[in-house]
Parts: C-alpha cells; structure tokens; sequence
C-alpha cells in the first residue's frame, strides 16, 4: 500500500520509526488491534466457520483492543471524548489505514471493513460504549494532533449508471454497495453487501450535496474539470480521458 490519496501529507510521510514517536501510544495499541483482526478476517473468509457460513470468531480479543486504541488515540491527543461518533469513526479508519500502510497488513481490514460498514449502527453504538469507560486517560501531547488524521477534502465526487467515483483517484463504489440515506441528509451510506469488498479509503456516507450529476443528451455528456471546474464537453462512452481545455487536467469518468 502506497502512497494514499486521501491521508494529508504529513501523514503520509510519516514512516514507522516517525509515527511511533509521535503516537507512542498508537504504537502500542494498534498492533493489538490487527492481531484481532487478522483473526476474525481469516474467519470471515471461511466458507462453514464453527458450522456457521460467515461466522465469526468471538474469541479474537477485537472489542478489548478497539478499546485500547480509543484510549490511544485520546492520549496521544488524535482525538477527544468530546468529538462526535462521526469524527470518532473516522479517525478510527485513519489510523487503521496508515497502520496497514506501515506494516503491509492489508488483509486485516476486511473485517473493520465489515463491522464499521455493514454493521455501521453497531460499530457506532459500540464506540459510544467504550468511550463511556475512557474517561480518565490523561493526555500526554500537549498539542493537538488530530490535524494528522483528518481525511483530505481533495475529492471530486460523480454519479454514474453504476456507481458513484471520484474523479480524482481511482476511488469507485458501485450503487448495489450502498444504501440511499433518507431527507434531509439525502445521500448514500456504504455497506459493500454485493461486492464485499471494503474500501476503507472511501467514506462512511456521501451526501448528494458532495457528488456531482453529469448532463448526458444526444451522445454527449457534460461534467466539470475537478480543478478548475471548467465545464467539459465529451463525447459518452462507458469509459473516458477527459482533458480540460481550461486547464489541461485529465481524469478517467465512468458514464
């Protein structure tokens, strides 16, 4: 995993050696964390698990450690009690982003993935629990370091016939993957269901405000350039390179 598109620069890079000494506790806790995942992802992987098709273990310590992290998280001054469950969610993938990042555990993440997606009720009532006991974690940063794991807002989000992706990365859910939010927050929340694969580097939820609609008529198809905005003319295919005439900006667009 290499370099991520939706880390901010200093996140990115950051080395292994570098984020242990700016998170010490991150350090200690995280590794933790993916043992367990390791674990229960293996056992998502299993066809007839304890005679159970997708059972999971529920011996894999994974409530313990995502406890341990939380309390990382506050004491390295990442996050606060006080932050919504919303950042609190967010920050959680961030860090388990990077980690896998760090140490090329990739595979660990479908189960993340698959709690704090498909169960995305649950994982949040689950945070909501465990922040409740976290009250007395001294916090050993002084400054504030929860700049770090704020995902970057460099997006150009659009809807196509099949799915929603971003202009500016090869970021790309397909419309069976998500569900579509009820008004007024209307919008699409991931839950990977039909594809099962998880995409961590996508968000929880996208709100329509967030995704562009292109204009198609007559074999055509109009859409704005990610960096300038300059409305683009193109003739429709099912897969495009569109340059900019403004700017000179190219991108890959599913209609």
């Amino acid at each position: 995993m290499s370099k991520i598109h939706i880390f901010t620069e200093e996140l990115n890079a950051l080395d292994q050696e570098r984020f242990a000494l700016l998170f010490p506790e991150l350090s200690r806790a995280t590794p933790e964390l993916f043992r367990s995942m390791s674990i229960a992802s293996q056992s998502l992987s299993n066809v007839d698990f304890f005679g159970n098709p997708q059972g999971v273990r529920r011996d894999n310590g994974f409530e313990q450690a995502l406890s341990s992290v939380l309390a990382a998280s506050i004491a390295d001054h990442v996050t606060t009690l006080n932050a919504s469950i919303l950042d609190q969610l967010n920050t959680l993938r961030m860090i388990v982003l990077k980690w896998a990042q760090l140490t090329r555990q990739e595979e660990s993440l479908s189960y993340f993935g698959y709690i704090f997606y498909r169960f995305h009720k649950y994982s949040r009532a689950l945070v909501s629990e465990k922040l409740k006991y976290l009250t007395d974690v001294a916090v050993i940063n002084e400054h504030s370091l929860a700049h770090y794991f704020v995902p970057n807002p460099l997006r150009a989000w659009y809807l196509s016939q099949l799915g929603v992706g971003d202009k500016l990365s090869d970021d790309f859910f397909d419309l069976e993957d998500a569900d579509r939010l009820a008004a007024p927050a209307s919008g699409y929340g991931l839950h990977f269901k039909k594809s099962n694969r998880y995409n961590l580097k996508l968000p929880f939820s996208l709100l329509d405000t967030e995704i562009e609609t292109p204009v198609q008529a007559n074999g055509k198809m109009v859409t704005s350039c990610p960096h300038c905005h300059q409305k683009c003319r193109v003739s429709l295919f099912e897969k495009m390179q569109i340059s900019c005439p403004k700017c000179q900006s190219t991108w890959l667009q599913y209609a």
